[in-house]
Formats: structure tokens, sequence, C-alpha cells
């Protein structure tokens, strides 16, 4: 049986890479799979391939730095779905070229923040109720190596992957009594984002030496769908209820991660 079956998960910032690799294979194990990102053009063309491999597909645009979007979207979910059991937060702003910490301006910095610990936190807050009520539910949180690793010229995307960390266990140990389970993943593949990053680099530079993952025992990148997308599908499902408040690293083993 389908690991997923008859679950209604939220994936945000679903439209590509990791977002896109989680929704297809959350359709492939039974759930009904709300999405959301911000272009409607990319959702758009999202949904259809997560219906192709045949799933259920609930999709609205949405800026989850906003309240105002995302009450609307979530709306949408509990009137086409009826509840809401599994949240991945996966959306966050990618910072469009590496600046260091002097020379880092406070709007970036500040964007960094927004979206990623503030949009978690809104996202969480608001889907919180419906799983009260229901007793259960599972959220699965994207942190980065970025943050983890301190890669140079990221500060702000950092700083906010890495406070994802401490609401995710704060939310695990107030939350667990109502059957909630909060853990976060930590995961190394190439997404849309970081491949635009790398092309800001200096010419000659060796990107993944730039941010830092030498040392993947494996040799790899992961894939969204075939690395990363499965363990967040096992930690989502019923057979992760004894797992919360976790960092869960996706990155091959990439061996000086601590």
């Amino acid at each position: 049986m389908p690991k997923l079956e008859g679950k209604v998960a939220i994936i945000t910032g679903a439209s590509a890479g990791i977002g896109l690799g989680v929704a297809k294979r959350f359709a492939k194990e039974g759930a009904v799979v709300a999405m959301c990102a911000r272009t409607p053009e990319t959702l758009e063309k999202a949904a259809d391939e997560v219906r192709a491999v045949g799933g259920k597909v609930i999709h609205k645009t949405c800026d989850v730095t906003s309240y105002d979007e995302i009450d609307p979207f979530l709306e949408l979910v509990l009137r086409e779905a009826g509840t809401i059991d599994i949240l991945v937060n996966n959306a966050a702003y990618m910072p469009t070229e590496h600046n260091m910490l002097e020379g880092l301006d406070e709007s970036e910095y500040l964007s960094g923040l927004e979206g990623a610990i503030h949009s978690t936190y809104r996202m969480m807050q608001r889907v919180f109720p419906v799983m009260k009520e229901k007793g259960r539910g599972k959220i699965i949180n994207f942190t980065s190596l970025g943050g983890i690793r301190g890669v140079q010229g990221t500060g702000g995307y950092a700083a906010g992957k890495m406070a994802i960390i401490g609401i995710s266990r704060v939310a695990a140990n107030e939350w667990g009594k109502y059957g909630i389970n909060v853990n976060c993943v930590a995961p190394m593949s190439m997404t849309t984002g970081w491949s635009e990053l790398m092309k800001t680099l200096p010419e000659g530079s060796d990107p993944w030496e730039a941010v830092g993952t030498r040392g993947n025992a494996l040799g790899y990148v992961g894939d969204p769908e075939k690395h990363i997308a499965p363990p967040v599908a096992f930690l989502a499902s019923d057979d992760a209820d004894y797992i919360t408040g976790h960092v869960m690293p996706l990155d091959g083993g990439l061996v000086d991660l601590e």
C-alpha cells in the first residue's frame, strides 16, 4: 500500500526542483498534493506533471511570505480536500549573487530571513489548528547545508535556514503532545536557485568548492525526485511516527557535515 494513501499534503515552492520532485513522489505514494509557488506559468506546468503520474492536485499561486496569500491558499485546500495532514516547507528565497557579510545590503539580508524562517513560521502557525484538532500531523521543514556549513556569500539565506532548525525543534517540543511531528531535512541537490547562483562565481573557481560541498562520500549531487523526495516521503508517513525534532542530512555522506 502506498505510504501516503489518502493524506493531504501541502508543498510550498512546488513548481520546480526539490519541491516538484517531492510533489511527484507524494502523488505516487497516494497523497492529495496541494502545491503552491509564486509564478503562475511554472506552477501550472508543474501541476500538470504531477497529474501525469496519477496524482490528485490542488494548486494556487502563493507568496508564502504574506498572510494575505497564505490564507486564501489554505482555505482552498480545506474547501477542496477537507483537511491537512502534511506540510512540507520547501519554499525559500535564494540570493542572486554571492555577497560577503561586510558588503551585504540589509535588504538582501532581511529577504533571506523573510523567505526562509518567516515564511516557514507563518505556514506552520496556520496549519497547526487543523493538525491539533485531528490529533496528528507531519511537518517537514527544509534547512540547508548553506547554513550548516556557513557557505560564503549567503549570509541572509544561511541565517534564515539555520533559524528553521531552532523553530522546528521548539515546535516539536510544544506540539508533540498533539501528535504532530516536526522534522528538518538538509539536502545536497542541484536546484534552479543554486544553478543560477553558481553562474555569479568568479571565473575559474570550482563551484562545489565555493559552496563548501567537497567531501561527499558518494561523489555526486542528489537528484530532487530520486534522492531527496523518498526520505521526505518517509518523514511524512506513519512509519516516522516516533521521529521528531530531528535534522536529517540528505547529502550523500558529506563527511565533514558536523
